[in-house]
Order: C-alpha cells, then sequence, then structure tokens
C-alpha cells in the first residue's frame, strides 16, 4: 500500500487543455493599391475590379500604392493554361472583335479569365489564355460563328491542366 501512495505522487493530474491551434498573423495590406498592369484596386482585404471614375477618384483623394495584382504577376512568370489554334482561316476584323468581346466578357465575370499574349505566325495565329474555360469558349464561340469554314479539336493535356484548342480551315 505504502508503494500506490507513492506512485501518485508520481503522477500530475492536472486538468486536460483544450488544443488551441496558434493563429497564424495574417498580413493584410492597408490602404489601396492600384494594379499597374490592369488597374485592379486593393481594397477591404481583397482585389477587386473599380469603375474607372472611383479609381481616379481614389487616386486623387486617397493614399496609393502601385503594385502588380496575384494574376498579373502569375503572368509574368508562368505558361498560359490554355492555347486557341487558329490555322487556315482568314481572321477578319469581325474575327478581331469576337476575341476581344469573348475575352472582355469572360474578364468580367472573372478577372482572371484573361488573354495573355496572342502570337501571330506565318501560317496560324495562337491566342494564349490564363484560364482553361476561356480557351474552351473562345475555340467554342469562333468555332460556331465560322462553322462552314472550321473544324473545332479540344485537346486536355496534362490530366487537365492545359487544354489546347484547334481551329482548322
Amino acid at each position: 500500500m505504502n508503494t500506490s501512495k507513492k506512485s501518485k505522487d508520481l503522477i500530475k493530474t492536472e486538468p486536460l487543455q483544450p488544443h488551441r491551434a496558434e493563429k497564424k498573423e495574417e498580413k493584410h495590406k492597408e490602404g489601396y493599391i492600384i494594379c499597374l498592369n490592369c488597374s485592379l484596386v486593393y481594397f477591404n482585404k481583397r482585389w477587386q475590379e473599380t469603375d474607372p471614375k472611383e479609381v481616379d477618384h481614389i487616386k486623387k483623394n486617397e493614399e496609393v500604392k502601385y503594385d502588380l495584382c496575384p494574376e498579373c504577376r502569375k503572368s509574368k512568370n508562368v505558361a498560359p493554361d490554355g492555347v486557341v489554334e487558329i490555322i487556315g482561316i482568314t481572321i477578319d476584323d469581325n474575327m478581331w472583335n469576337l476575341i476581344k468581346n469573348t475575352a472582355n466578357e469572360e474578364k468580367s465575370r472573372d478577372f482572371r479569365k484573361r488573354i495573355l499574349e496572342i502570337k501571330k505566325k506565318k501560317d496560324k495565329v495562337e491566342v494564349w489564355t490564363q484560364s482553361k474555360e476561356l480557351a474552351t469558349t473562345l475555340g467554342k464561340k469562333i468555332h460556331n460563328a465560322y462553322k462552314k469554314k472550321s473544324d473545332l479539336e479540344i485537346d486536355w493535356l496534362h490530366k487537365g491542366d492545359f487544354v489546347r484548342v484547334y481551329l482548322r480551315g
């Protein structure tokens, strides 16, 4: 009996404390930041598309910093997520307008869906996009507008991480 008393003295009986995950200190940027490339405005802890008149007002009345938004930074450093190849089709003003309007429409829904670059080569045009969805939408809209002149082929590559859309005339 004497030994059990000694073992009880050795066991500490502290009340259990609930597990508390340490909070990460989030570093939110203060004030307004305007993207040098696309003019998105950072405020209220996120990047937002803002009316140009409001952007001018912010520039005049607030302390503003300038930087690249995450999407513009990404677009300068990475390869595209989608490529539309237009091969053997005469590209007229109507097609350029269709490409531009489709890109603007998609960008108004989600500012990350944008055209990175348009490469004109001898026998084809490549439209590099930052999103797979924009590439497929462009391909489908061009194909619908030029059905008699184009064949549409969509290849999903790298387990769906990249799409190449072919429009052949």
